[in-house]
C-alpha cells in the first residue's frame, strides 16, 4: 500500500476507486466529485442502483475515457452507514472481477489502485481499522497495489 497526501484527482493510477451508497446518490464529498468528472460513470452508477443490481459490499466497475472507476458500496445509504465487512466484500469482489480479465487491465490499466480513505469519511469508519481492510485485499491479490490518499486540500 502506498500513502499519499493531497488531491486524489492527481494521481497517476488509470484505477480509481471511492465508496458509494446503494441509493444512487452522489451528493457529498469525494463522490460529489466523481459525479462532476465522470458524467458517464455516474449514469451506469444510478442505473445499476434503480435496477436493483448494487447491493452492499457490491461493485459497478466503468471504463470512461480510459480511467476504470471502481464504484464500491461501502455503505447502504448516505451518511455513516458504511461498514466494514462490505468495505471488505466490496473491495474484494471488484479487485476479483480485474483479474479475470487480468492481462487486459494490467496492460490498459496498470496495477495501481487509487483510493481515498475510503468509507471514513461521510461513512463513518475508522481509519485505523479500515486501513487492514485494504491491506487483506492487497494480500489476497498481490497484482495489484492500492495508492491510498489523505485528503489535504490544494492550494
Amino acid at each position: 500500500m502506498i500513502e499519499r497526501t493531497g488531491d486524489m484527482f492527481t494521481t497517476n493510477a488509470k484505477i480509481l476507486g471511492h465508496g458509494v451508497n446503494v441509493d444512487g446518490l452522489m451528493g457529498a464529498g469525494i463522490a460529489k466529485t466523481f459525479a462532476e468528472k465522470y458524467e458517464r460513470n455516474l449514469k451506469r452508477y444510478k442505473q445499476a442502483c434503480k435496477d436493483k443490481h448494487l447491493n452492499p459490499g457490491g461493485s459497478v466497475i466503468v471504463n470512461e475515457s480510459g480511467t476504470l472507476i471502481l464504484n464500491l458500496a461501502s455503505q447502504s445509504r448516505p451518511g455513516r452507514f458504511a461498514r466494514y465487512d462490505w468495505l471488505f466484500s466490496s473491495l474484494h469482489g471488484a479487485v476479483e472481477k480485474l483479474m479475470t480479465q487480468e492481462k487486459e487491465v494490467l496492460d490498459l490499466f496498470g496495477s495501481t489502485i487509487a483510493i481515498p480513505e475510503i468509507g471514513c469519511g461521510i461513512g463513518g469508519l475508522e481509519w485505523n481499522k479500515a486501513v487492514y481492510t485494504i491491506l487483506t485485499v492487497e494480500k489476497i491479490f498481490p497484482k495489484f497495489e492500492f495508492e491510498v490518499w489523505h485528503y489535504a486540500p490544494t492550494s
